[in-house]
């Protein structure tokens, strides 16, 4: 059975011109987004770390069509914090959403507060990784910094428990 393509629009405002940390890839059956967190002054600029681990999702994604977006994101995780040198602790954050479009079902993970919105026939799921609303963080630009010290971090050098779901196809709106 063949696998339904998915068509996405994109756009992106960064808070300065030219220095955006967000990043989003398409494949043919996915869509990957990421919002860079923590401070520069770790050894990787956050833009670095989210284009490692962006184009690692697309490779994972790519070459394990059917494997979990779990393992996915995890595999992305390891591979980028060795090619960049992270350690825990002193490295980049970022959270990632996934929606991945299967020939039956659409698998969503969301990792941090970056929300996916699933319409179905009938309503429309939020999904969240409500997390850190359980965390007292102060506003940025120094709130990230208690993130990366939290066992709740988003994708940093570890992989941490997402948000995830799948629903039938053909339940959902196209």
């Amino acid at each position: 059975m063949m696998t339904a393509m998915i068509t996405a629009r994109i756009a992106e405002l960064p808070a300065t011109p030219g220095a955006g940390e967000d990043r989003a890839r398409v494949t043919s059956n996915a869509v990957v987004v990421l919002d860079g967190a923590s401070g520069t002054d770790l050894g990787v600029s956050v833009s670095e770390y989210v284009d490692s681990l962006a184009d690692r999702l697309i490779v994972a994604l790519d070459s394990h069509p059917s494997a979990s977006l779990t393992s996915a994101v995890t595999a992305a995780i390891e591979h980028t914090t060795t090619a960049c040198g992270l350690a825990p602790r002193h490295a980049p954050s970022s959270t990632v959403s996934i929606v991945r479009r299967g020939a039956e079902t659409v698998d969503v993970l969301v990792l941090g507060d970056s929300p996916v919105y699933v319409s179905h026939l009938d309503k429309v799921d939020r999904v969240t990784d409500n997390r850190l609303k359980r965390l007292d963080l102060p506003s940025r630009p120094h709130g990230r910094k208690p993130l990366r010290d939290s066992p709740l971090a988003a994708a940093t050098t570890t992989p941490t428990r997402a948000t995830s779901g799948c629903s039938p196809a053909r339940k959902l709106r196209t």
